[in-house]
């Protein structure tokens, strides 16, 4: 629950509706820096490309991804436990909507969380 409410506060910043690859960057890279156990974040736009991660994707899209079209239909979605591609460590991903102003999913907003 605790994730999920940090992901939720984070994707309300009204910034993050312009969708701005730079604003991205700034935002979720600030996040990411303070804040102990969150190992990656990342945006993606309603296309499934990404607008923004950290560290960088392995992948070019992800439209394909469970995560990704859960919360493309509304969805805050939480996996089981994984190994990170990135730490090779148990972690679990958390996504959800990303809304535009009006309320409408603009993309998707998620986090790496490391699990021990």
């Amino acid at each position: 629950a605790r994730w999920r409410d940090l992901l939720k506060t984070i994707a309300a910043d009204p910034s993050l509706a312009t969708m701005d690859a730079a604003v991205h960057r700034d935002v979720l890279g600030g996040w990411l820096n303070r804040t102990p156990g969150m190992e990656a974040i990342w945006s993606n736009r309603s296309d499934g490309s990404f607008v923004h991660s950290e560290p960088e994707a392995g992948l070019l899209n992800a439209r394909g991804r469970e995560w990704w079209k859960r919360a493309m239909a509304g969805e805050t979605f939480v996996s089981e436990v994984y190994l990170s591609a990135i730490t090779k460590r148990p972690c679990l991903t958390v996504s959800l909507p990303l809304r535009g102003g009006d309320g409408t999913v603009v993309g998707v907003i998620g986090i790496d969380i490391v699990v021990s």
